[in-house]
């Protein structure tokens, strides 16, 4: 039987087009449309590159579980990741 884990968070307006993103115990994240979509605060992040933040971290960290389980020394890891909106 597959294992579920659940992670609920919280998106609340924060006036323009700007969130609060909030999940129990840890920092909010402020999010912004980027400037490309209207946004007006290029030094947030926005969504868009949570989303391929997400996707490249999910990488990363899978790659680490692997080589920890099999016992490989990692060196170094980086992981560049491009999303594109079209």
């Amino acid at each position: 039987m597959a294992r579920e884990f659940g992670f609920p968070v919280r998106v609340e307006w924060d006036g323009g087009r700007r969130t609060v993103v909030r999940a129990d115990g840890k920092q909010p994240l402020r999010l912004a449309t980027p400037p490309v979509f209207h946004g007006s605060d290029p030094e947030l992040w926005s969504p868009e590159d949570a989303l391929v933040a997400a996707a490249a971290s999910c990488l990363a960290v899978t790659i680490a579980a692997l080589a920890e389980h099999d016992r490989l020394p990692l060196q170094a890891l980086a992981v560049d990741a491009h999303g594109v909106v079209g």
